[in-house]
């Protein structure tokens, strides 16, 4: 197996933490707007370097199309073992809706209280006193 170097993850790496420090430097008024501007532009521009080594853009170059791995062994019986993963977890998924809706309708249950139809005054009706 072929092991390529990942130059292009220092240059994210330092190009994104460039960018926090600058931003952060000039939002807490460390630094005045040209130093900020010209570190941010540093940041982008090692970002930038960076992100020309990904696969993403990699995939655009003739000659360096990026490798894909499998799981060994046949992909049927992959496929099997995912189904069957995807089947319990959706049964467990519903199995914990049940639940909760049971536990929620005892609970409106429990705090219903029926409330007597109470007598509207009239206009007529005069407060004691």
């Amino acid at each position: 197996m072929d092991v390529q170097a990942v130059r292009w993850l220092l240059g994210v790496l330092l190009g994104a933490f460039t960018i926090c420090v600058f931003l952060l430097g000039y939002l807490q008024f460390w630094l005045r707007s040209v130093p900020a501007a010209l570190g941010l532009g540093l940041g982008i521009a090692l970002l930038a370097w960076g992100l020309r080594g990904t696969n993403r853009w990699r995939l655009h170059r003739p000659g360096r199309e990026t490798r894909h791995f499998a799981f060994s062994g046949a992909a049927r019986s992959w496929q099997q073992l995912a189904r069957e993963a995807n089947r319990r977890l959706r049964q467990r998924h519903h199995e914990a809706a049940a639940t909760a809706a049971y536990w929620l309708q005892q609970a409106e249950l429990a705090n219903y209280i029926p409330s007597a139809p109470s007598p509207r005054p009239s206009i007529t009706d005069q407060p004691p006193g």
